[in-house]
């Protein structure tokens, strides 16, 4: 279980959409099998109607780091999540799609 608010880096968006890179830092277990990172139109994983599953490039104990794809959600608040394989919920952050 993370007890901190992970830390979640976005580059400045000078790079076209799906090439840029985030990091989240998940102080949590390191996942595998089907744990997987993705953007949803809500704060609350489970109350998101849009998703958007992410290409994770690494992960470790530590920290995720994946290419943002935006895919059709729309431009505004969004959140990421970091999902183990057991299906819970183990870091999410609110963030900004333009």
């Amino acid at each position: 279980m993370v007890t901190l608010p992970p830390k979640l880096e976005m580059p400045a968006r000078s790079q076209p959409l799906g090439t840029q890179k985030a990091r989240c830092v998940t102080g949590g277990p390191r996942a595998s099998g089907w744990a997987r990172v993705a953007v949803g139109d809500a704060a609350d994983y489970g109350s998101c109607t849009h998703r958007e599953i992410q290409l994770v490039t690494a992960w470790s104990d530590t920290e995720v780091t994946f290419t943002v794809q935006q895919g059709s959600l729309p431009a505004g608040p969004a959140w990421v999540f970091v999902i183990d394989d057991s299906n819970e919920v183990r870091a999410s952050e609110p963030i900004t799609l333009q």
